[in-house]
């Protein structure tokens, strides 16, 4: 059972380094848009100022026109605001989705090691103590047959409650990505 951890520890190392990798990568692209949402919500406020102004001005068909052209450079970057926005959310759907996977690899994972757990604990236990005692021929092999018995069970412990935690997180992952989804669908809304 031990070497069946240690085998997957060179996975499971193998896995948080891609992650932090792919992490790195989706937080340089969602800041660099965020930058770009930044810099365009600050260009509309400055198109706003300009319409109020304009629109302050007697009313000719000079101060019309520039107020036209104003509100269509408006909207413009009203769009580009929101299919920014619709990017952000995409890379944050698509890191969460590869979250949720990933999870749902290591749950699969845990659940194949708990059945080999539970079956090897089944053939230990069926046996009694008596007969146990009597398949060893000495009393240190029946003790190390009591101590890996144990072990079993303790590792049984340990998987089930490391699959509890891994359940958990996988529900929040499912919830994030929900949310992820929502917010993308409220922003094609306004894009339209």
């Amino acid at each position: 059972m031990r070497n069946t951890r240690i085998a997957l520890l060179p996975r499971i190392i193998v896995i948080v380094l891609l992650l932090g990798v792919a992490a790195a990568a989706f937080a340089q692209e969602r800041s660099e848009l965020e930058r770009q949402l930044n810099q365009l919500e600050q260009e509309a406020e400055t198109l706003d100022k300009s319409v109020q102004q304009t629109q302050g001005e007697a009313r000719n068909l000079t101060s019309e026109v520039k107020t036209i052209d104003t509100e269509v450079k408006r909207r413009e970057l009203e769009i580009r605001r929101l299919t920014l926005a619709i990017k952000k959310t995409g890379i944050e759907i698509r890191q969460k989705t590869e979250g949720v996977a990933l999870l749902t690899r290591k749950i699969e994972k845990g659940r194949a090691a708990l059945a080999g757990s539970l079956f090897l604990l089944s053939t230990q236990e069926d046996d009694d103590g008596l007969s146990i005692l009597l398949k060893h021929r000495s009393l240190s092999d029946f003790f190390n047959a009591v101590q890996n018995l144990d072990r079993v069970q303790s590792d049984i412990q340990d998987t089930v409650s490391a699959f509890k935690d891994d359940r958990t997180q996988l529900e929040r992952e499912k919830e994030a990505l929900n949310l992820h989804w929502v917010k993308l669908v409220i922003l094609f809304c306004k894009k339209d």
